[in-house]
């Protein structure tokens, strides 16, 4: 899941044609890539987000399933969730994001071309990567790298085709968790839940080894 340029991302960038590429968005008034679309605005307001603990029971969800994969520790807890509702009988639906640049509005627009390729290859490179974690489960799912200007069209895709929940990793220096949460809980009947990837303990030698920890006191 990719970014341009006027896009902000998180968490990761991708290399590509020999340089490496940075991930996001932009929103209503004219700016280097053009001009901004009010309904861009939908991303921009700071949220609050509680999440569920556990996840979503396959009995409680109504519809397909779109899980939105991207490289990452949450990225690999979306697709745990949604195998376990595939496995449930739900139709599921991954997805990788190419957010596009905006030419812009003066001079030649040679550099944005070559640029939003390499973010569409990218993407499609981690929907392989989501085939090949999910395993035998994927042949139960559908995959799609779904593209936008400056970001995909994720509610708009989501109520064409009748998604009853959202799997969204979880980004922990966004606002709202994600930058698509308030669009879809504004524009869609689908659930949204973010995901948070699994904590992992600390690792303590001596649970493994059978010794006690040799500090004043103990534990």
């Amino acid at each position: 899941m990719l970014v341009g340029p006027g896009n902000e991302r998180r968490g990761q960038s991708a290399t590509a044609m020999g340089r490496t590429l940075a991930f996001g968005d932009a929103p209503g008034t004219a700016g280097a890539f053009g001009t901004r679309s009010l309904e861009d605005e939908d991303y921009a307001a700071p949220m609050t987000e509680a999440l569920p603990n556990g996840p979503v029971s396959a009995d409680l969800v109504a519809g397909a399933i779109a899980a939105v994969f991207e490289r990452g520790a949450a990225g690999a807890a979306v697709l745990r969730e949604a195998a376990e509702l595939a496995n449930s009988g739900h139709d599921l639906s991954v997805l990788t994001l190419a957010p596009q640049a905006r030419p812009p509005r003066w001079g030649r627009a040679s550099g944005t071309g070559p640029y939003n390729v390499a973010i569409q290859e990218e993407a499609a490179i981690e929907l392989q990567e989501a085939r090949e974690i999910l395993g035998s489960v994927a042949t139960l799912a559908n995959f799609e790298v779904l593209t936008g200007c400056p970001q995909p069209p994720l509610a708009s895709w989501t109520a064409q085709h009748e998604v009853g929940l959202v799997l969204l990793p979880y980004h922990r220096l966004t606002p709202g968790g994600n930058l698509f949460v308030k669009r879809l809980r504004n524009n869609t009947s689908a659930q949204v839940r973010l995901v948070k990837p699994a904590r992992r303990r600390p690792f303590r030698p001596w649970e493994t080894s059978g010794d006690s920890p040799s500090r004043p006191g103990g534990l």
